[in-house]
């Protein structure tokens, strides 16, 4: 069984062509495997990119109150959050 790409990806997340079918999508012959290699490289891109984006999310309410952040990204947020207190 295949997966077509729709089914088979997230949008926002890289898209990677693994050479295997549906039930092999998650086994790996050996370390060497090629699509062994894809799918570390993109966990380990996760696991390092982690600490940066919890810190930025406990951090979000401060590039409101920030001087030295973009006026254009606080002018984004407020206007977001204008518009959900619209539709309350």
């Amino acid at each position: 069984m295949m997966v077509d790409e729709n089914s088979g990806c997230i949008d926002g997340f890289p898209k990677l062509g693994l050479a295997c079918d549906h039930f092999q999508i998650c086994k790996f012959s050996e370390p060497q495997d090629p699509n062994f290699g894809l799918v570390c490289g993109e966990i380990a891109k996760i696991v390092n990119e982690g600490p940066r984006r919890v810190q930025s999310r406990l951090n979000c309410m401060s590039i409101l109150f920030d001087l030295e952040s973009s006026k254009l990204t606080a002018a984004v947020i407020l206007s977001i959050f204008n518009r959900a207190k619209l539709l309350m």
